[in-house]
């Protein structure tokens, strides 16, 4: 791949998809194409566990190397998911690819919330709570946490994070009483495809 790739909400979507899939088919008895969408996301979620950056913009512009995001966050969810949904197909040199792909990206958007502004991360969206950004990112971090709960000791400080600011993020939600949201319905839905799967993985908890 390249050194900085384009990144965008697609490849998360893309793995929902293939697992989903797989799991109709083999249901239906549908054990090649199963075997086939299975094998596809064994072989992305490798491939991008050998990027080198995760950090990417939507537009594919120079500075996405460095961008701690969206694009980001877009990375880390659909890792996450793909290393819990196929961790028992998984040998364990790449078990332990992924787990450290995941820790290192995970990570440094733990830093880029954490952290004052930096113009090469564009984290600017650290504490604005009503904004979609936030909300991408810190779900994206908190499935990441679960994943790697109990292998990456760095995983309990970026689940009290996300946490944290979900509560904060509820508590606005809950002062909304038309159901609408300031930022639009497209976002407001792109919002809840990340937040959602996170709060309700936490339920587990």
């Amino acid at each position: 791949p390249p050194i900085c790739p384009k990144q965008s909400h697609q490849h998360k979507k893309e793995w929902v998809a293939q697992k989903l899939a797989l799991i109709e088919k083999e249901s239906l008895g549908h054990e090649e194409e199963a075997l086939a969408d299975y094998l596809r996301a064994k072989a992305a979620l490798l491939a991008f566990s050998s990027w080198p950056s995760w950090g990417g913009r939507w537009d594919g512009a120079p500075a996405a190397c460095t961008t701690r995001d969206s694009g980001l966050a877009a990375m880390i969810m659909g890792v996450a998911l793909a290393y819990d949904w196929l961790y028992n197909d998984l040998t364990p040199a790449e078990q332990a690819t992924v787990r450290a792909a995941l820790g290192q990206h995970a990570q440094e958007m733990y830093e880029a919330a954490t952290q004052l502004w930096r113009p090469d991360w564009l984290n600017w969206w650290g504490k604005s709570y009503s904004q979609n950004h936030l909300h991408l990112d810190e779900a994206g971090l908190g499935l990441a946490a679960l994943a790697l709960e109990g292998e990456d000791a760095r995983s309990a400080d970026w689940l009290a994070l996300a946490t944290d600011t979900f509560s904060r993020v509820r508590a606005l939600r809950e002062g909304e009483a038309d159901g609408t949201w300031h930022e639009g319905l497209n976002y407001q839905a792109l919002g809840l495809s990340y937040t959602l799967p996170f709060v309700y993985s936490l339920r587990r908890l």
